[in-house]
């Protein structure tokens, strides 16, 4: 949940989407630990299944909705995400290739 913002969120809005990722996240655990006493006393255990049930839901979430950034550089990220600026490494190779088939090579004598 801490890692995911900050890897999915572009340079230029970085930092605000971690800051209010965080604030949510943190906000959310303030509310728990003020209701947890008042629940346990009505529901008792079967709180517990509040939280076994949205674990459950937010893996399926998790699973469907959200890409693997496992072993991808920061371009095939913001590729995945809609960043039409960045270019896969692919691209990239291929683009240096091109030019350097075009270039010639000039040996010049040392003076």
């Amino acid at each position: 949940m801490y890692l995911y913002p900050a890897e999915i969120m572009p340079t230029c809005i970085r930092s605000a989407g971690v800051a209010t990722a965080y604030v949510v996240m943190h906000t959310v655990m303030i509310v728990i630990v003020q209701v947890a006493p008042l629940a346990l006393e009505a529901i008792s255990w079967r709180f517990f299944l509040i939280f076994l049930v949205a674990n459950v839901a937010f893996v399926g979430i998790l699973y469907t909705f959200y890409p693997e950034t496992k072993s991808k550089t920061l371009e095939e990220i913001g590729a995945l995400f809609g960043d039409e600026v960045a270019e896969t490494l692919e691209e990239a190779g291929l683009h240096f290739k091109e030019e350097k088939q075009q270039t010639q090579h000039i040996e010049r004598p040392l003076i």
